[in-house]
């Protein structure tokens, strides 16, 4: 196998995993053809794309972190989360699938489904990391 073809296998992999965690949610929430046009958008990733991306990903967790239990969200460092996270979205969802309505559903979905907030939870080490970038993603979309 060359690693061109090991790298399409792990995306695929990638895809199959987030599809059977979350993918029957993503499709109620935003349709077939949204969620199957961002599985093709990530398979047609390069390498560094899907490096930056993971590096994004741990960013996004990592800035959260010390912002979980916050309710002040007029700081940089709120801003910036949510720049990171707006950004993380325009990297995987179609160009013309991103508005401010299509982010606040996406994170209303992170507090109201376990399975995300336990990501979030996870990803900091801190209970309630979902409640505070729903809130903070709310904040800078209104």
């Amino acid at each position: 196998m060359t690693d061109d073809e090991k790298f399409a296998a792990f995306k695929d992999q990638a895809i199959n995993k987030n599809e059977q965690a979350y993918g029957k949610e993503v499709r109620e929430q935003y349709g077939e053809d949204i969620v199957n046009a961002s599985n093709e958008k990530f398979r047609k990733m390069s390498q560094a794309q899907v490096a930056q991306l993971t590096a994004l990903q741990q960013k996004i967790l990592d800035e959260l972190k010390p912002l979980v239990g916050t309710t002040d969200f007029n700081t940089p460092e709120a801003k910036h989360l949510f720049k990171l996270h707006k950004q993380f979205l325009q990297l995987t969802w179609p160009s013309e699938q991103y508005s401010p309505k299509a982010h606040r559903g996406l994170a209303a979905m992170y507090v109201s489904d376990p399975r995300f907030s336990k990501y979030y939870e996870d990803g900091t080490g801190k209970k309630g990391a979902a409640e505070t970038l729903n809130a903070i993603i709310r904040h800078y979309t209104r």
